[in-house]
């Protein structure tokens, strides 16, 4: 448990530094945001390093004392999170020789605002969004409801034996109380049609959107309202329980508090004190939300089947400075540690022990427990796309940077490939103890110079851990095709096929052949061994 001192400050970190976030849409976020608020970073540990750092200039290197605390404080950072950077010599690996169970689950990713913008999913807290805070116009996006069922081909044509997508609120709900029949039938014919291409589909209730009415009502803030998440939830189940047989329930709750209530960059736009003193509330809502409605679907018909779980952002903070600069490295590991720790371990411990704790001193304190915590999970999604370097300059206002290291293979966003992330973010979630997924994992790449290495590189880190005796159960890439990322824009282009938004002709990126050829050859060689 970190000192409500030291954890106090770093949170003003945390605030502009954000945690993993849906198809890495906000990395480019860090750069700016991490300027802004260095004065809080230069004194994370409450006084304590910045005490230290002059007391070992003022007395030039000789304080036993100083010394004394910095080896005793970064130890105890060491403790907290032991997860050390995981380097594999990619010259010495072989990526085409990976091995999958039968059972393993290849897929690709979707959301449906994503893929049918504002256009589509009308009357919601995006749509609204988009407009009030004159972002960029999703509009029709991909035409992604209209073309729901003809877009079953680039499934088939990848090879792909799962397609994890989402239903969207809005639509199904347009009032509070009023379900649209042909919306749900929409989800439904869907799913007839995956199933009849022998593709299984998984349903994501709740990514980042919901009706506008649910805003007015207070949205997660209210903790009477995730009542009427749960009737949502049941409404659909009913509807499409029999065919679907994993369900996720919500996608990345921590980056739509620290985005919708620490940063303002999600709906409902929020940030500062204000937004902080919303936000534990706010995630300890959206948690009870999944156990409230795992625990309404196992109660249906067919729910006892249904595999219920939801999709965690996991980001991994690293200090950029090694042993040449110790005293820079143990400023950057102490809040790359306290970062990665709270980012995950906040939601780990929950499912885990049942305890709630989110904690800013003097201007929030959320804490609760929950005895059903421990008995609402059946497996865990894991978004992962990077980690994030924490470097310290002296300059204060530009003193904190992410980014990632010479030699490393950048991307279009500000950080580079890093496949052993996925590997160490597996070993880390496994502290559930269930089943996991990657449930999002991809790159922008407008050029297409680097999407074959990374689904290369990634899909090998995946092989490892499964060989490695972690159950690791599915892979899926985000995202299906190039689509509306957030506060990106159209600008990151994540898709395994391009979309020219005119025609909405979609063409497969030659770099995506990597995972068209992996699944072929994983498939091969298991007929090979029966």
């Amino acid at each position: 448990m970190l000192r409500s001192r030291f954890f106090s400050v770093v949170m003003g970190a945390s605030l502009a530094l954000a945690p993993g976030m849906q198809a890495a849409s906000y990395f480019s976020d860090l750069t700016k945001s991490a300027s802004r608020n260095l004065a809080n970073l230069a004194q994370f540990t409450a006084g304590k390093t910045t005490n230290i750092l002059k007391t070992l200039k003022e007395h030039k290197y000789k304080t036993l004392g100083a010394v004394s605390a910095i080896i005793a404080f970064n130890a105890y950072c060491r403790y907290t999170y032991t997860k050390k950077e995981l380097r594999w010599d990619w010259d010495k690996i072989d990526t085409n020789k990976v091995k999958f169970p039968t059972n393993f689950r290849f897929g690709t990713a979707t959301s449906e605002y994503q893929i049918s913008g504002s256009e589509t999913c009308k009357n919601s807290n995006w749509s609204e969004f988009e407009v009030a805070h004159n972002l960029e116009r999703s509009g029709a996006a991909c035409k992604g409801w209209d073309n729901a069922i003809a877009d079953i081909a680039l499934l088939k044509e990848l090879g792909v034996s799962d397609y994890r997508f989402s239903v969207d609120w809005s639509r199904i709900e347009p009032q509070q109380g009023e379900f649209d029949e042909a919306a749900l039938q929409h989800y439904v014919d869907l799913c007839d049609a995956l199933l009849k291409e022998g593709i299984t589909p998984m349903v994501t209730l709740h990514h980042f959107v919901h009706p506008s009415w649910f805003d007015k009502l207070g949205g997660f803030e209210v903790t009477e309202n995730n009542k009427l998440f749960v009737r949502f939830c049941s409404k659909v189940f009913e509807k499409l329980g029999k065919r679907v047989p994993l369900w996720c329930t919500i996608n990345e709750p921590t980056v739509y508090i620290f985005q919708g209530y620490m940063r303002g960059e999600f709906p409902p736009g929020e940030s500062g004190i204000a937004g902080m003193k919303k936000a534990g509330r706010v995630l300890r809502n959206m948690l009870d939300a999944h156990i409230d409605v795992y625990q309404a679907l196992k109660k249906l018909p067919g729910g006892e089947q249904a595999q219920i779980g939801f999709a965690h952002s996991y980001l991994q903070f690293e200090k950029f400075h090694t042993g040449t600069s110790p005293v820079k490295a143990v400023v950057e590991h102490s809040v790359a540690a306290t970062l990665s720790s709270f980012l995950n371990d906040t939601t780990i411990n929950y499912f885990t022990t049942g305890k709630f704790n989110f904690s800013v001193p003097g201007v929030v304190h959320e804490e609760s427990f929950n005895h059903l915590a421990m008995r609402s999970l059946d497996w865990v999604g894991i978004n992962y796309y990077a980690h994030v370097f924490l470097r310290l300059h002296h300059r204060l206002k530009d003193s904190l940077h992410p980014g990632y290291r010479p030699g490393d293979v950048a991307t279009d966003m500000p950080y580079g490939m890093y496949a052993e992330g996925l590997y160490r973010a597996i070993q880390h979630m496994a502290q559930l103890k269930v089943p996991m997924y990657v449930t999002e994992n991809g790159l922008a790449d407008a050029k297409d110079d680097r999407r074959d290495l990374w689904i290369r590189r990634y899909i090998y880190a995946a092989s490892r851990a499964v060989e490695d005796g972690y159950d690791l159960r599915g892979f899926y890439y985000w995202s299906l095709m190039n689509n509306f990322e957030w506060a990106e824009g159209y600008k990151m282009k994540f898709g395994l096929f391009d979309v020219d938004r005119t025609t909405q002709k979609r063409t497969l990126y030659k770099g995506s052949q990597a995972y068209v050829d992996t699944i072929k050859n994983v498939r091969q060689a298991q007929k090979k061994s029966k």
